[in-house]
């Protein structure tokens, strides 16, 4: 706002609502309660940038040394059901629908 106006309007995001409207504008996608937290918060952050330009993605791994996240594997989708080659409709995610095990997946507007 400051920018925008070209004036120092406000100094601090409290005066704008502090983070109890700053994290539900998604303007702040963490909040805290300290700055220990806050520091231990930007590190687990960077655990998933890489180590320096043109790097690989980190890769969590367990203790025997297998991905965490293991790049093949299946992911089943509710909305298609146990087939992931059947047909999705993306008209579900706004209306919402009953999924393959009869549970109703509510929709954006829901």
């Amino acid at each position: 706002l400051n920018k925008v106006l070209g004036k120092a309007v406000y100094t601090s995001n409290y005066q704008l609502g502090g983070t109890q409207i700053m994290y539900a504008n998604g303007v702040t996608h963490k909040t805290v309660d300290n700055d220990l937290k806050g520091v231990q918060a930007i590190l687990n952050w960077l655990s998933y940038v890489p180590a320096k330009k043109g790097a690989p993605l980190p890769m969590l791994l367990t203790p025997s040394r297998k991905l965490l996240d293991p790049l093949e594997r299946t992911v089943y989708d509710p909305r298609r059901g146990p087939n992931p080659e059947s047909t999705y409709d993306p008209r579900i995610l706004l209306t919402g629908a009953v999924d393959a095990i009869g549970k109703w997946r509510g929709g954006l507007f829901d």
